[in-house]
């Protein structure tokens, strides 16, 4: 759901998702959803096809289910349904997470977006999904809540982990390359991540689901192995300082938490050399400390919604148990 997305409109319906289609357009659909994200949510994902194509059109869990709303040769809203599997201690099962939401300028405020969404929201009951979520900003979360009528399950509260253990012995860091990721050690590492017994609901991380997502274009993913912890970093910067971001911490061989992160912390900081980590989201079973960054301080808040496309999955009694980085796609 994250975008730029500003309606405030009442709900209606979108016939296909397109309007006054090009049927003869030579240009792929991701040229012309890459045109329309280059517009309003510009990012270097953009500067050429490889994130669309590789995060749209090679994810082991199914296939994309986007909906467009296209005019006089170009595209004026796009929602991407990315299919993910989560799983509780009572049921399991395909759910859709919103990625690149967008309206154009000229679409802003004639509830387009929340048609659209209206419109995707039928598809995902009519192909046997339990529900859809979403990560907005400020701007897409009035059209989500209201017109849409998606739960706000609240903003992700972001940490500045400073390091508070001195040492953190028998910890291995991997570069998440083309060989890493294809070696008999990645399938060893990743083997029983997804055994760990489940509460409320937790996304499923198969081997071929974090191959997947580690290959994502334009970042570069370490693996950090501890004694009881697998996580998952990528390098960034705040104001010029390097600073690692925190993406997944997941317990080995099936264990149950709370187990602490500190070690893990420590370790990512000292292989990365920063002074400290960033962290977004909730972990029951590795509960991260640190200082709570302000929302008002934070350039838009990253407000989690969902809202239920099935009988299987209440809106209003759903919840994660865990939540992190690493299951949307800020980094």
């Amino acid at each position: 759901m994250a975008g730029n997305a500003r309606d405030d409109q009442a709900p209606g319906r979108v016939k296909g998702g397109r309007a006054d289609a090009m049927e003869d357009d030579p240009r792929t659909g991701h040229e012309l959803t890459l045109d329309l994200l280059r517009t309003v949510l510009p990012s270097p994902r953009w500067d050429n096809l490889d994130f669309l194509d590789w995060v749209y059109d090679r994810n082991p869990v199914g296939e994309l289910v986007e909906q467009n709303v296209d005019r006089d040769g170009k595209r004026l809203c796009h929602i991407g349904g990315v299919p993910i599997e989560l799983r509780s201690a009572d049921d399991a099962g395909r759910f859709m997470i919103l990625y690149n939401s967008s309206a154009a300028p000229e679409e802003q405020g004639k509830g387009t977006y929340v048609k659209t969404l209206f419109t995707l929201h039928g598809r995902a009951t009519e192909l046997g999904f339990h529900g859809m979520m979403g990560v907005t900003n400020a701007a897409s979360t009035g059209p989500a809540t209201k017109g849409f009528k998606a739960r706000m399950l609240g903003a992700l509260p972001a940490k500045l982990c400073v390091p508070t253990v001195l040492r953190s012995p028998h910890h291995t860091h991997h570069l998440a390359d083309a060989a890493f990721l294809d070696s008999t050690e990645f399938e060893s590492i990743m083997a029983d991540i997804d055994e760990t017994p489940a509460g409320a609901w937790t996304q499923s991380w198969t081997p071929d689901v974090m191959r997947w997502r580690l290959r994502w274009p334009g970042r570069d993913y370490t693996v950090h192995v501890g004694p009881d912890l697998v996580a998952v970093s990528t390098l960034t910067s705040f104001n010029g300082v390097p600073i690692a971001a925190l993406l997944k911490l997941v317990p080995r061989h099936g264990a149950r938490g709370p187990l602490s992160s500190a070690r893990m912390i420590a370790a990512i900081c000292k292989y990365h050399w920063t002074p400290a980590a960033v962290y977004a989201g909730f972990n029951a079973n590795v509960p991260v400390k640190g200082f709570h960054l302000r929302q008002d301080r934070l350039p838009s808040p990253l407000n989690l919604l969902f809202l239920s496309t099935s009988d299987h999955v209440d809106t209003d009694s759903f919840r994660f148990e865990t939540f992190e980085f690493l299951d949307f796609d800020a980094y």
